[in-house]
């Protein structure tokens, strides 16, 4: 019976552990992912690198055309956001250390960092006027459930107006359409008469 030579190697020591988790954490922390390359997790180093310029970029963009969390700090203006960003960067150093030492690596932080970023950028970028959702709760219900059940297509039978139809509308006429029985209150199929006109 032949073994891989994966399975031939022996157990890592705690030294050698340590130290291949010292050098991922700073490979992550020189280049966001490197370290989950280096540990041959590939597609999630990738991920954490794309998602990392990504964030960068965003933050870039915002605060320059709408210098969303704008701060001074002596005479250099930047954004808070950054500070988010390196919240990310650090979970980032940390998950690679945590990979290398083989305990489950949590990834609560990022989602957390990269969501605060994403909102208040959108939040800002779009005006969005939360006491609107109060006062004006009637109209953001409409919307919602617009967004929720949107009109899907409109249907036009002789003789009757227009009807804008939802997904529920249209599984009725094609469960209608199939069975060969009459859509519900639009009278499709037309009734024919019962005998020829002359």
């Amino acid at each position: 019976m032949s073994h891989s030579a994966t399975s031939m190697q022996p157990p890592m020591t705690p030294p050698a552990r340590a130290q291949k988790a010292a050098l991922a954490a700073l490979f992550s922390l020189i280049i966001p992912g490197l370290g989950q390359i280096y540990l041959k997790r590939r597609g999630r180093g990738i991920l954490i690198f794309v998602a990392t310029l990504l964030l960068g970029f965003i933050i870039n963009w915002a605060l320059d055309n709408f210098k969303v969390g704008r701060v001074t700090v002596g005479g250099a203006t930047t954004t808070w956001l950054w500070f988010m960003l390196m919240l990310f960067w650090a979970w980032n150093v940390l998950d690679a250390r945590r990979l290398a030492l083989g305990r489950p690596a949590s990834s609560v932080l990022a989602i957390l960092a990269a969501a605060v970023i994403l909102y208040v950028i959108a939040w800002s970028v779009t005006d969005v006027k939360l006491d609107r959702l109060v006062t004006r709760f009637e109209d953001a219900k409409k919307v919602a459930a617009d967004l929720v059940h949107p009109d899907m297509i409109t249907l036009e039978v002789p003789g009757q107006e227009a009807q804008i139809c939802a997904v529920e509308c249209l599984v009725d006429r094609a469960r209608t359409k199939l069975t060969g029985g009459e859509v519900k209150g639009t009278g499709w199929p037309p009734k024919k008469p019962p005998f020829p006109a002359l």
